[in-house]
């Protein structure tokens, strides 16, 4: 069965089943230390809590833009 994400998802706290939001800090349920890089050894990946990125802003085009 294929992964929702792909198979090479990089280890991040943000979308880990065990991590969780204390005192403005991200922190592990498991009492583990997150380093810089905002991830740990016992990553369990969640995918409802990814956020998908926005879309980038397109600005304002006029039909005159397309013309050739």
């Amino acid at each position: 069965m294929k992964k929702l994400f792909g198979s090479t998802i990089k280890p991040n706290c943000t979308y880990c089943k065990l991590a969780f939001w204390g005192k403005n800090t991200l922190a592990c349920s498991k009492g583990k230390e997150i380093d810089s890089n905002g991830k740990c050894r016992n990553f369990s990946y969640e995918p409802l809590r990814r956020v998908p990125k926005t879309t980038p802003n397109l600005g304002n085009f006029s039909p005159e833009d397309f013309k050739l």
